[in-house]
């Protein structure tokens, strides 16, 4: 019994003689609390902090452990925080370690510091600067995410990994600097970022993942050439961005990319983009001018759908296609060519297009889906480059095209055009020319494109100054010529009376203005 005694007397002492060995810890750094990392390497992390300083700097060492981390949530919801500097001893700062820290003002990072992990500054809402140091490797997820005041954010050379949504709701954040070893651009890295009006994407930029900038409030950008990748919805919502610089290496428009951009005016599509998703382009409702290259071979659903201003677009012949509600409800739009790669015109595809007044589709059309014109108020005429029984073997469903609406048959491409007495129309194989015996050339109709018989030199029929296009320099001859603004010679007038009805009028600038737009 007494052994018994003396064994658990001897383990209260022992229990006893240990606590004062932390409490002595406590009372040396009273007000900072500490996890060892390596006994061995004499390493330790801070866990807490129970001071009520507002300017801190977190110690170096404590107790002789060496602090070089801070850990996960271990100073977040502190109040009293207004400024804080983190040593060059600590090489990272851990998951939420100041989440919440809502008064701190600024931050010093010294140079040491390699890692700073997800949401670790999240709403510290009062921060209005970070500038993090050239040892830095590793920015993670969310690590500023909704520092509303934030201002002013660089990010070093040094950095190899940025994380998603970095900056995330960062709504006072005007000026970033981006590493220039920068290869990805992380998703939802400046979403929400309603003051940030200017970035530069540094060359060596390969990709910008999904929505990267949506919702900011960039007013242009360009997206320099190393740049082979744009995430869905990457520019989503971007209602101030005006002007687009795309990556002539750029394959692929993804969905959504440009969506609810409602400032929007220009953008190229370059030559190397093959492919343009769903939705692209929705709600772009400044956007007054679209080229679409030949590079194009896929064109998504409601691409275009609801761009009020869009008044100029041009097709390209990669498209075989013109997809669901397209261009529905592009109420600027008055006039459509669609070019003659076109076998099928998709359902709802100009649906709601009020001012469209003309349109222009080729014989290769095959299909015509269901209501494509369905409250085209303005539509009166469609003309068509083949005959009128090629126009009826077409399969129209449910198209509903109205009955005020006037069909022209062979448009473009008419082989008996009202000639003069000097005018004789000659063949050649399939080809057909207008041979002019006075000036001894040929002269291709404006529907053809011909090539050049051996014996004679070939000129086009509306190509006043002879260059082989047809452009606004003969357009603006024509239409001086129709108001007798100038005098021409016989040949002159041969090449400017291009539908070859006897006069010089403004039914031949029409057919040259035509040809402009077909091309």
């Amino acid at each position: 019994m007494k052994k018994k005694i003396l064994a658990l007397i001897l383990s209260v002492v022992m229990v006893i003689g240990i606590l004062p060995v932390y409490a002595f810890a406590e009372d040396i750094m009273s007000d900072w609390r500490y996890s060892i990392i390596s006994e061995d390497d004499k390493t330790a992390a801070i866990s807490g902090y129970s001071g009520n300083d507002t300017v801190v700097t977190i110690p170096e060492e404590i107790d002789g452990y060496t602090i070089t981390a801070i850990n996960s949530y271990a100073l977040r919801d502190n109040k009293t925080f207004a400024e804080i500097t983190i040593p060059g001893s600590i090489k990272s700062i851990g998951k939420e370690a100041f989440r919440n820290c809502i008064n701190i003002e600024k931050l010093i990072l010294n140079s040491g510091v390699e890692k700073i992990d997800i949401r670790a500054f999240w709403r510290c809402k009062k921060l209005t600067e970070v500038c993090l140091p050239n040892s830095l490797t590793t920015l993670g997820a969310e690590a500023f995410k909704e520092c509303t005041l934030l201002e002013k954010a660089h990010i070093p050379d040094s950095v190899q990994t940025l994380e998603y949504g970095i900056f995330r709701s960062c709504s006072s954040l005007r000026d970033v600097k981006l590493p220039s070893t920068l290869n990805t651009i992380p998703s939802s890295m400046f979403e929400d970022c309603s003051k940030l009006r200017n970035i530069t994407i540094p060359y060596g930029t390969e990709k910008i993942a999904n929505y990267a900038f949506s919702k900011s409030g960039i007013t242009s950008i360009v997206i320099p050439d190393s740049v082979t990748s744009i995430g869905g919805s990457a520019f989503d919502g971007c209602t101030y961005l005006q002007n687009v610089v795309l990556s002539e290496n750029l394959e692929e428009i993804p969905s959504f990319a440009f969506a609810d951009c409602k400032y929007l005016r220009t953008i190229n599509i370059p030559q190397s983009v093959k492919k343009i998703n769903n939705q692209a382009f929705l709600h772009c409702y400044s956007l007054e001018k679209m080229v679409i290259p030949d590079s194009v071979t896929s064109l998504g659903s409601n691409t275009f759908e609801s761009c009020y201003a869009l008044k100029e677009v041009k097709i390209g012949n990669g498209l075989t296609t013109t997809n669901g509600s397209m261009f529905a409800f592009c109420k600027g739009m008055e006039r459509i060519i669609i070019p003659d790669s076109i076998t099928t015109i998709g359902i709802y595809c100009f649906s709601g297009c009020t001012s469209l007044k003309e349109i222009v589709i080729p014989k290769s059309v095959t299909t015509i889906q269901s209501t494509p014109f369905i409250n085209c108020t303005s539509l009166s005429d469609i003309y068509y480059t083949g005959t009128e029984a090629e126009w009826n073997a077409i399969s129209k469903g449910n198209a509903q095209i109205p009955d005020t609406v006037t069909v022209h048959f062979n448009y473009g491409l008419s082989l008996t055009p009202v000639f003069s007495v000097e005018s004789t129309l000659t063949s050649k194989g399939n080809n057909y020319y207008f041979y002019n015996a006075p000036t001894n050339k040929y002269y291709a109709d404006l529907g053809d494109t011909l090539t050049t018989p051996s014996e004679q030199e070939l000129c086009y029929l509306g190509d006043i100054n002879g260059d082989d296009a047809h452009d606004v320099n003969d357009l603006g001859f024509v239409i001086s010529a129709s108001v007798a603004e100038i005098n021409l010679t016989s040949e002159q007038f041969y090449i400017t009376d291009v539908n070859q009805d006897g006069a010089v009028d403004a039914f031949d600038a029409a057919e040259i203005d035509k040809v402009m737009i077909r091309t």
